[in-house]
């Protein structure tokens, strides 16, 4: 009888050994990894760029300029005092780039009919509180005969920080993106333009994306 109780005691020591200690060697799916949160966005341009601001750690401060209130809108129309341009109301639908164009071109709105769809730094002077975007040292755009080269650009120096309150836009555009008449000169298939939920610069295929538009003329 002694022995039969000894042999219970050592079967149940090895029984709790066993089930509390667990295998050391197992495999843990969820040891060392992290999971990366996705950069990806259906409206990237053709540039392939993520757009979503490529610095994490940047100070959001330094993307905030003063605010500055030159746009004085009426009947639809909006003037702009430091670019001396008067804008358009958006287009209520999206278009291809040539469309856009023709668009502009064929526009009557406020008693004027000399619009034209803008060049890309004249669209440019729409941003605001985003310096990667409204200053040019880095973020080299300008239109050259109706193309910009692409050379050197990269729109990780053109963006900044996603926003759907139109903050970036003197006249308010939200997440829109705006056509530019300016064509990418490597390419003429693709025309620059700017999403202005990241104030970001970015080129896109002419006769496949379809975009909003303001056209613009001239104040004086």
């Amino acid at each position: 009888m002694k022995k039969f109780f000894v042999s219970i005691a050592i079967f149940a020591t090895m029984f709790l050994m066993v089930s509390c200690g667990g295998d050391s060697s197992g495999d843990d799916s969820n040891s060392g990894k992290t999971e990366e949160p996705s950069n990806s966005d259906p409206d990237n341009g053709d540039s392939g760029a993520t757009t979503n601001d490529p610095d994490t750690n940047a100070d959001t401060e330094s993307e905030q300029e003063p605010e500055n209130n030159t746009v004085e809108c009426k009947d639809g129309l909006c003037t702009d005092s430091e670019s001396n341009f008067t804008w358009s109301s958006i287009s209520k639908d999206v278009i291809m780039q040539v469309e856009a164009v023709s668009y502009c071109d064929n526009l009557s709105e406020g008693g004027f009919d000399d619009w034209h769809l803008p060049k890309i730094e004249e669209l440019r002077t729409l941003l605001k509180n985003c310096e990667k975007s409204t200053t040019t040292e880095s973020c080299l755009l300008k239109d050259s005969e109706g193309s910009c080269s692409k050379e050197g650009f990269s729109v990780v120096y053109c963006n900044c920080s996603y926003k759907d309150d139109g903050s970036y836009s003197k006249l308010g555009d939200k997440t829109q993106t705006l056509w530019s008449s300016t064509l990418v000169t490597e390419d003429q298939n693709k025309a620059w333009g700017i999403r202005f939920s990241q104030a970001a610069i970015d080129f896109f295929t002419k006769e496949e994306a379809k975009y909003n538009v303001r056209c613009v003329r001239n104040a004086n």
